[in-house]
């Protein structure tokens, strides 16, 4: 860990602060950037570099996403080259506080293939019974630790991982956090020199100031020949609101566009592929009630041994209402 984490260092990844400007984010080593040599198919479908069960991983870098929200940089030890989690995948992270046992899931932003690191969007909700994991990751400082464990890949389409140039199109709606694993997707695939897959992602915020990773969105789509839209909405604002700071240091050409109230039937079909086009593919990520709202809510059921899994359930919702097929869809 010693020597990965000096080269970490002079690499000037330690970050603190506000989010970065387009202007830093262009002149810095970026986060989001494609790795040596590309990255290839069989890493979307494993986690050849990362060990098994729980272990410590340090914090070198942490700085403001949003209200309330830190991006959180972790460094790899000397036996990980990268994460090496699959497209979709995630952490699971662990820790006493208040004197009880928690853990949460939380999806890698960065690409799967970054070497030295790997980001964390969390955020710091308010203290609930059974909360305030977030709470206490977001007050980490660099050099400490968290206790966190790779989880297995995520069989989105066919029983499998999602892999290379296995859709023509995908869609995606975002709630709030909900965008973290979809930032995850389109710097994977947007890494990938082979892959060549349209990306539509409709992120849904309750005002402009919790908007999330929008100077890394703005990035990623400005650098994507048009393969990446974005499009943000505000649920609690009444008028058409200003686009992203982000969207705005840039002319506000790099988001698709920005609007007001939550995202309905009429916003879905503008933004998103139709379920007539073939090859199409959505995801969806964010609360209950998000999930629910666009596209059913997930089922969730206990086996003998009391562990709990997720099922799909019927496409229901705005999806539902649009056409779409319980195939074309997946509720993450």
């Amino acid at each position: 860990m010693g020597q990965r984490l000096v080269s970490v260092v002079r690499r000037g990844l330690i970050l603190t602060g506000a989010t970065r400007s387009m202007a830093e984010l262009a002149a810095c080593e970026p986060f989001y950037a494609a790795p040596s040599g590309g990255t290839t198919a069989a890493s979307y479908a494993h986690q050849a570099h990362a060990p098994s069960g729980f272990h410590e991983y340090t914090l070198v870098g942490k700085r403001d996403a949003g209200r309330d929200s830190k991006l959180l940089t972790f460094a790899l030890p000397d036996t990980m080259p990268t994460l090496g989690a699959s497209v979709i995948s995630g952490v699971k992270v662990k820790q006493e506080v208040a004197g009880e046992e928690l853990d949460k899931s939380y999806s890698p932003t960065s690409p799967a293939e970054r070497t030295e690191t790997f980001d964390l969007l969390v955020k710091a909700y308010a203290p609930r019974k059974g909360g305030g994991l977030g709470a206490w990751l977001c007050a980490l400082e660099p050099g400490q630790n968290a206790s966190m464990k790779v989880k297995g890949a995520k069989k989105i389409v066919d029983g499998a991982p999602l892999a290379r140039n296995r859709f023509r199109r995908i869609g995606m709606l975002a709630g709030g956090t909900g965008v973290a694993p979809f930032m995850h997707l389109v710097a994977t695939l947007l890494a990938d020199p082979e892959d060549a897959t349209l990306l539509d992602l409709v992120v849904s915020h309750r005002e402009p100031q919790d908007a999330l990773l929008d100077a890394e969105l703005a990035a990623l789509a400005a650098a994507s020949a048009g393969r990446l839209r974005v499009h943000h909405t505000f649920s609690r604002v009444t008028e058409p609101a200003a686009p992203p700071p982000a969207a705005r240091s840039t002319g506000g050409t790099v988001f698709a566009s920005t609007g007001a109230g939550r995202i309905d039937d009429a916003l879905a079909r503008a933004m998103l592929p139709s379920p007539s086009e073939d090859d199409v593919f959505i995801l969806v990520c964010g609360t209950d009630g998000f999930v629910g709202d666009m596209a059913g809510p997930i089922e969730r059921v206990y086996d003998a041994a009391g562990k709990k899994s997720k099922v799909q359930g019927p496409t229901l919702g705005v999806l539902g209402r649009l056409g779409f097929r319980p195939e074309q869809v997946f509720k993450l």
